[in-house]
């Protein structure tokens, strides 16, 4: 059976393979932040200002919109518990991925879904894990805890994580062709779109639904 604390100690094992990298991070409580993911120490990321990433000079942590005023925190460092973590989205960035201008989301704006598994009939992490494997190498869309929703192609899944690389088709809204989607409360009404060499590493133990257009 699968277990939240021992996938949070797998999901870091497998984000630490992906050290020195510029990456987008989706908190369970909704909240984001941006940078290049350093170090880790026990449990707690690193995260520091992107490398090669253009008119961004610190590191970005948003947080969770629990009011329209909810502002962006620029900082050297900022340090994030395993545990809290939903997704890391790893890539080149080239540019912040979103403005600091944008405002958050205040109310949900996804797009309708076309669902076969849900918590919404069943809080079973294992059922969910299962739905996930027999997807492998198609486009799907994964739902997470801070109501994260991410669009791409399933690359491959693992004990505890589940990796997603670009989308092979379009199936709009939630997957385009060429690149990874992203829907959160955190984001801009329209989310944003990662075209390139992007994957995206996913805690099963945050997982909440899987989307099979």
């Amino acid at each position: 059976m699968i277990n939240r604390d021992f996938c949070n100690s797998e999901f870091l094992l497998e984000v630490l393979e992906r050290l020195d990298n510029n990456a987008l991070i989706l908190l369970d409580d909704g909240s984001l932040a941006f940078g290049w993911i350093g170090e880790a120490d026990d449990c707690v990321l690193k995260v520091f200002p992107p490398i090669n990433t253009a008119e961004i000079t610190q590191a970005v942590y948003r947080p969770a919109p629990a009011s329209p005023n909810a502002k962006e925190i620029l900082a050297n460092k900022v340090l994030l518990e395993c545990e809290d973590i939903a997704q890391v989205i790893f890539g080149p960035f080239p540019a912040l991925p979103f403005a600091l201008s944008d405002a958050p989301v205040t109310r949900n704006v996804y797009p309708a879904r076309s669902k076969d598994f849900s918590t919404e009939s069943s809080n079973d992490l294992e059922e969910l894990a299962e739905a996930v494997e027999v997807l492998e190498g198609r486009n799907i869309g994964i739902e997470t805890l801070g109501s994260w929703r991410t669009g791409g192609r399933l690359l491959e899944i693992h004990d505890c994580s589940i990796l997603l690389t670009v989308g092979s088709e379009t199936i709009a809204p939630l997957i385009v062709s060429g690149t990874i989607t992203v829907f959160g409360l955190a984001l801009p009404a329209k989310g944003i779109v990662l075209s390139g060499e992007y994957h995206n590493v996913i805690n099963i133990g945050a997982l909440t639904g899987v989307v099979n257009p």
